[in-house]
């Protein structure tokens, strides 16, 4: 029975901690690229831009603070059916509370808009020797 809940504790915390990362890293950061590529950055001394990296904060805090908790559960010798869902709503609650929030981020700070998939053609109409309906 304890295997059990081990296993399933595990992952549901696995889970949590992938959708939200995947809520930082995919929702944010598709189609919004940084205004200076690596090389960029290190040509430039700008190494870290402050408007667009803030996005990689929460992931870090996420791994800092879900790492931190299971070393201080395991020296506690608190079991796992107990901290592990203490550990997923830490990292849920830190994925939806650490800004920017996703309509900040994607009208207000430092980024490179491109299109996914489709061409400006085809999205906006403009330069289509189409007639327009």
């Amino acid at each position: 029975m304890r295997a059990d809940a081990v296993g399933f504790t595990n992952i549901c915390t696995a889970g949590v901690f992938a959708i939200s990362l995947f809520r930082h890293g995919g929702l944010y950061l598709l189609g919004y690229h940084p205004p200076l590529s690596l090389p960029g950055r290190f040509m430039t001394g700008r190494w870290i831009i402050p408007a667009y990296d803030v996005v990689f904060v929460a992931p870090g805090i996420m791994i800092l603070a879900s790492a931190t908790a299971a070393i201080g559960f395991a020296n506690w010798n608190v079991p796992i059916e107990i901290s592990g869902p203490i550990i997923s709503a830490l990292v849920a609650f830190i994925a939806w509370q650490t800004p920017p929030g996703l309509n900040r981020w994607r009208l207000t700070d430092e980024h490179r808009i491109v299109h996914l998939g489709a061409s400006t053609v085809e999205l906006t109409g403009v330069g289509s020797s189409k007639p327009s309906s």
